[in-house]
């Protein structure tokens, strides 16, 4: 049992990176992974028969953060760039590109806030945590095709957008 819950908290980061894409909040996303775990140690002795125990633990993280989202009324809260701003800012950059790059992070975070709930989950899932498009399908129990053309329509919109406002900003 105690290989398994190590197992589980291995991935407790990408959960909570999810639950904060999908809140917006940082409390709430901590919460939302605090609830997973304690779902998860309740059928820890369950765990070994589930085929990808990932997959279970970012369901979980999911249907809860959405859980959330609905219970609250809530719409998807703009994500909190301060977290992010250390992280950034490094003394390799001069205060300048420091600027640039935050802002630069700022507008693409704003961006994939602005996709629709589906597109903006398989992104997250697929080009920040690194997940495949099986993994990703199993997670949302959809098709593989439904995950891609997701993807595909969440990159596209994404780049277009970008393209935009580099136009606009070179004009």
């Amino acid at each position: 049992m105690s290989v398994e819950l190590d197992i589980i908290l291995s991935f407790k980061d990408k959960m909570f990176r999810l639950a904060h894409r999908i809140t917006g909040s940082y409390e709430d996303a901590k919460d939302i992974v605090q609830e997973s775990l304690i779902r998860l140690w309740k059928m820890a002795d369950k765990i070994d028969k589930y085929a990808n125990p990932e997959a279970l633990a970012i369901t979980i993280t999911k249907n809860l953060s959405l859980d959330w989202i609905k219970s609250k009324n809530n719409r998807i809260n703009k994500m909190q760039i301060e977290e992010y701003e250390n992280v950034l800012v490094s003394k390799e950059f001069s205060p300048e590109k420091s600027i640039e790059i935050n802002q630069l992070h700022e507008m693409i975070l704003k961006l994939i806030d602005s996709l629709p709930a589906q597109q903006k989950i398989i992104f997250q899932l697929r080009d920040i945590e690194g997940l495949t498009n099986k993994e990703i399908a199993e997670i949302l129990k959809v098709n593989e095709n439904i995950v891609k053309i997701n993807l595909s329509r969440a990159r596209k919109k994404i780049r277009e957008l970008l393209t935009k406002i580099y136009n606009y900003y070179e004009n």
